[in-house]
């Protein structure tokens, strides 16, 4: 199992990407500048116990990609 890091997971191909390598068996951690937002990623995480960590993160702030490196 490989751990996957995806970013832009609260709407568009993101989530979805998130899903799939989710469904594959890997372990995916789900980055995204506005999580709460992510509510579709976030009920399909629950119904199917998929292994997704869901992370604040802003790709353009370094400060926050160290932090979410970090979690």
């Amino acid at each position: 199992m490989a751990v996957v890091i995806v970013t832009g997971t609260s709407t568009g191909i993101g989530p979805a990407t998130a899903l799939h390598f989710a469904r594959a068996g890997h372990a995916v951690n789900a980055r995204a500048r506005n999580p709460d937002g992510a509510d579709d990623l976030r009920a399909a995480i629950a119904k199917e116990r998929l292994p997704v960590h869901v992370v604040k993160i802003d790709v353009d702030d370094a400060d926050s990609v160290q932090r979410g490196v970090r979690e």
